[in-house]
């Protein structure tokens, strides 16, 4: 049933996840966007690098002025390469 295959999905996204680290070592940072994400990101096993919770891109999150946000976004500038 539905159950079963959004099992199947997180597993498949897990799975596909410790590959990706697997794969590029260099990876340093998750960032989330917004606090769907971030919730989501609470609910996997720890992962080997830092999560950093980042406000929603999302123009319907209005709380946040976009100057803001992107002075907040910014913070990713220093784990990023070049």
């Amino acid at each position: 049933g539905g159950r079963d295959a959004q099992a199947d999905d997180r597993l498949e996204a897990e799975e596909g996840g410790r590959a990706a680290f697997a794969e590029h070592p260099g990876i340093r940072l998750v960032a989330s966007n917004g606090s769907a994400a971030a919730r989501f990101l609470g609910t996997r096993p720890v992962l080997p690098v830092r999560v950093l919770q980042l406000p929603s891109t999302s123009p319907a999150y209005a709380r946040m002025a976009l100057g803001e946000k992107i002075r907040v976004w910014s913070a990713i500038c220093g784990f990023l390469d070049g």
